[in-house]
């Protein structure tokens, strides 16, 4: 009997998460236990939205978490709930939201897991150890230390859901590039005079 390819990891794949990652079927709940058993922090955010739900995360993404039971406890209240990763743990994110500059990051990290965002592209790398800079790259922010980014299944405000182009179980984090090392060096260095500002705790 053939396999639908939307549920290919759906408890059929060897070792940990076996979770259908490019399903759009799958159930929150489901994808937040699974990025948790990666070693992912997950907060919770409203539904359709990026605002963390703070009644339950105070602090935003300084209250994310691996933890299983308070994971099914969220969800379990919240089913609809957008799912959302704390960054600069795990791995940072770059943050493509300008289409014209979307071949060039997709040139650049060809390999790392890759997400298709409600209105662009969401490139996981490993971590940089910095906070989470705007503009730091041309079309790009860097969400790290502090920031969140919205992870699939969930909804975009345009009813668009974010979706795995290269999910993480087949996609190795990429090392991070020497343009972005540099660019946070100039900007910590105080040498740019103009591209954003640091980063607050919030989502992309």
């Amino acid at each position: 009997m053939g396999m639908d390819p939307n549920v290919h990891f759906l408890g059929c794949a060897p070792g940990p998460p076996t979770l259908p990652w490019t399903s759009w079927r799958v159930d929150p709940l489901v994808a937040a236990l699974a990025y948790a058993e990666l070693g992912w922090p997950v907060l919770p955010c409203k539904p359709r939205g990026k605002e963390p739900i703070g009644q339950i995360v105070h602090h935003g993404a300084l209250d994310a978490r691996r933890d299983p039971e308070w994971i099914k406890w969220v969800w379990t209240r919240c089913p609809e709930a957008n799912v959302a990763l704390a960054t600069g743990h795990a791995f940072d994110v770059v943050d493509v939201d300008d289409q014209r500059f979307e071949g060039l990051y997709l040139a650049l990290l060809s390999t790392t897991p890759l997400v298709r965002t409600g209105r662009g592209l969401h490139f996981y790398i490993e971590a940089t150890g910095a906070s989470s800079r705007t503009r730091l790259l041309p079309g790009a922010d860097l969400k790290g230390h502090g920031g969140y980014v919205i992870a699939p299944p969930s909804l975009h405000e345009s009813g668009s859901r974010y979706s795995w182009v290269r999910p993480p179980t087949s996609a190795q984090l990429a090392p991070v590039p020497a343009s972005i090392r540099k660019a946070l060096e100039r900007r910590l260095a105080g040498l740019t005079d103009r591209g954003g500002v640091v980063g607050r705790a919030e989502g992309a």
